[in-house]
This record gives structure tokens, C-alpha cells and sequence, in this order.
């Protein structure tokens, strides 16, 4: 089956360029979606193309154009013709993207990922009163409360990661196996967004530090260091505010402390996991990730449905550059994005090195029921 894409590479190439830019729309199946790969665009282009899961089967794209990934290298798709030389950003790009979303965990710490227009976000925030439900007799005035409006600025940055590919390495590597280690590219700059996301929880999003999260200490009363004991503190209290603490984020000796715990590793230790506290469940199973932004003395517990949203004014973009002189080819990858506080009490640190008589939750942690 022709579809018609031999000779439509550039210009499909220039149209994603100006859809992540923000400079045009694309293709209403997109839903007006930034951060688009090539084969989401074919996909929306192109529905002949695509499977029963409405995923554009790139082997008719390579069939039209007399492309085996397998056997042919990046320089034989360079010198291929004028028109099909425009794959090689978009392949070196989906290999990136590939890298980006799979091993690094920010991903999992957002409750969404937003586009915006700029690198400066005026964030919306609302606070609610005090007001709670009373009990109102038949003609009695009803008590209200009311929601206020505010703003804040988050800042974002531009991420940026570059590789040099030889050019031996451009003639004998065939494309499916170059884009493995181009992937590299791009668990590196998840890597750096991992940190980017670790620091705001930690510290927050304004410079003032009025967004930073909360730090408790743990119980002296008990052997010293975290224990399942500290943990559970932890999550009584999210669940009176309407959170549930079950992602935790800590350093790498922290990691093996925690998951070495008896209630981690045999369920019925303990206080069993699933017991009910204020029609709130405690975590079942919480999801341990690692950091080296934190001391080995602390754990990040976190709502990830309130706790972080995913500013991005510019998705993943790569180059390209031919330095002859040095017979390499250089990529670049470039992303700017960053993240903001949705609700400051969604997280919480626990500092095992602290004594929670004295660092206990703050007052603007105390629970509303």
C-alpha cells in the first residue's frame, strides 16, 4: 500500500518544527498536543497507515522511502537523496525522547505537564477559608466560606545535552543500532530534569523559599533511624489533609534502609498495610525512587496528584551540525521545561537525623477533620 510519502520528508520535517514551536496547529487528532514525535504526526496524517491502535507502522514509511533500519547506516541515509536525508533529526530525536521517558522517574512524580508560552509562568493558586459544614435548620442563613484567587511566577530553564558522532561511526553503524546508544543522549537529560524536579520538591519553585516542604523529624522513643513507626505518622496526617503519601523519594543508603524494613519486606510485619484510617487507605505499596539531591537522612513522601506540575515552553528539539575539519557530527538536544508546586502540603521530608518532638509538622500542616 503507497501512501504517498516519498519526496514529503522536509516538508513534513519543517511542519513538526512549527507545530513544537508553537507556530502552528497540527492535525486535530493531535489536540493540539507540543511535543509531537514523527510518528504521532503520521499517525494523524496518514490513519491508512496505522494498526487497530491507531499507531502509524513506521515500516511503510521505511518501505516507500527504501529504508532497512537494520542494514543501512546514517550515512547511506544522508547521501539516500535530498528529501530523505530530513530523517535523521527525527530518528536521532524519537531515539532521545525514547531515552527521556523511559529511565528517569520525573514523570511519575507529575500530576500533569502543561504547555506554556514562555520561560516566566504566572501560576495560579487558590486558598481556601476555614469554613466548615455546619448543621443548618430548616430557614437558617447557610454558613459560606469563599476561594481566593493569587499568583505566583515559576521560573523554567532550558536543558540542553550535545554528542559528537564520529564520522567512522556514521558509515559503519547501521541505523538501529546508533539510535541505541543516541537513547543515552536522553536518559542523561531525564537524569538532569530528575534533579530539576527532586529540588523543587525540596525547596520549592519561588526563590523566597515560601513553597519549600515541610521537615519532620522521627521518634526518639524507638531505635534510632527511620522505622515503619515514622512512616505511618507521615501518612495519618496526609490522609486528615486529603493526601496520600505513597511515593517516596530518598537517597541511595536511604533506599536500602527503607526497603529493608520487615513491613517492606514481609507485609504482615507490623501494622497491616491495608488497615483504614479517616476513609483513607494506607499505601498499599509505595514507590521507592532514588536521588542523589537528598542526604541519607531523607525521605521525600508525596502525593504525586498534587505535588508537582510539568511547565514546558519548548518540547524537545534536536540539531544538527557537520564540523568537517574534525570529521564529526554533532547532535543537539535541547528541552525548556521545568516544575511548579501545585500544593505545598502534597509532600512532606522525613529527617531521620531530626526528633519529631521538635520538628513536627507546621501549623500550616495541621489537619482540617
Amino acid at each position: 500500500m503507497e501512501l504517498g510519502l516519498k519526496g514529503k520528508i522536509k516538508q513534513t520535517y519543517e511542519e513538526l518544527q512549527k507545530i513544537r514551536s508553537g507556530n502552528i496547529s497540527g492535525p486535530v487528532a493531535l489536540g493540539g498536543k507540543r511535543d509531537v514525535s514523527l510518528v504521532e504526526y503520521l499517525s494523524a496524517q496518514y490513519p491508512a497507515g496505522c494498526d487497530k491502535e491507531g499507531i502509524f507502522d513506521v515500516n511503510h514509511l521505511y518501505g516507500e522511502l527504501g529504508i532497512n533500519p537494520n542494514k543501512m547506516t546514517v550515512s547511506q541515509l544522508i547521501d539516500l537523496d535530498q528529501d530523505s536525508r530530513w530523517l535523521v533529526p527525527e530518528i536521532f530525536r524519537d531515539a532521545i525522547r525514547k531515552g527521556i521517558r523511559t529511565s528517569p522517574f520525573y514523570n511519575s512524580l507529575v500530576a500533569v505537564s502543561e504547555s506554556v508560552s514562555q520561560p516566566q509562568v504566572n501560576m495560579p493558586f487558590l486558598e481556601l477559608s476555614d469554613a466548615e459544614p455546619k448543621d443548618t435548620a430548616e430557614g437558617e442563613t447557610i454558613s459560606k466560606g469563599s476561594i481566593s484567587y493569587g499568583n505566583k511566577t515559576t521560573e523554567i530553564f532550558k536543558q540542553a545535552i550535545g554528542v559528537s558522532i564520529s564520522y567512522e561511526a556514521i558509515q559503519y553503524t547501521s541505523i538501529n543500532l546508533l539510535t541505541i546508544f543516541i537513547q543515552d543522549v536522553g536518559v542523561k537529560l531525564g537524569h538532569k530534569l530528575n534533579n530539576e524536579a527532586v529540588d523543587v520538591l525540596i525547596n520549592g519553585d519561588q526563590p523566597s523559599g515560601s513553597e519549600a516542604a515541610a521537615t519532620i523529624g522521627v521518634s526518639t522513643l524507638i531505635p534510632p533511624g527511620l522505622t515503619y513507626r515514622d512512616l505511618v505518622y507521615a501518612w495519618i496526617r496526609a490522609s486528615r489533609l486529603g493526601r496520600r503519601y505513597d511515593h517516596i523519594v530518598t537517597s541511595e543508603r536511604g533506599a536500602n534502609r527503607l526497603l529493608n524494613l520487615d513491613e517492606f519486606k514481609q507485609k504482615q510485619a507490623g501494622t497491616p498495610i491495608s488497615s483504614m484510617v479517616l476513609n483513607e487507605t494506607l499505601p498499599s505499596q509505595s514507590q521507592v525512587f532514588v536521588s542523589g539531591r537528598l542526604t541519607q537522612n531523607q525521605y521525600i513522601l508525596l502525593d504525586p496528584r498534587y505535588a508537582l506540575v510539568q511547565l514546558t515552553s519548548a518540547p524537545l528539539n534536536v540539531e544538527g551540525d557537520k564540523i568537517i575539519s574534525k570529521q564529526i557530527q554533532e547532535a543537539y538536544a535541547s528541552i525548556t521545561t521545568g516544575f511548579g508546586v501545585i500544593f505545598r502540603d502534597a509532600r512532606v521530608i522525613v529527617d531521620d537525623s531530626l526528633d519529631v518532638a521538635v520538628n513536627d509538622f507546621p501549623i500550616w500542616m495541621a489537619p482540617t477533620i
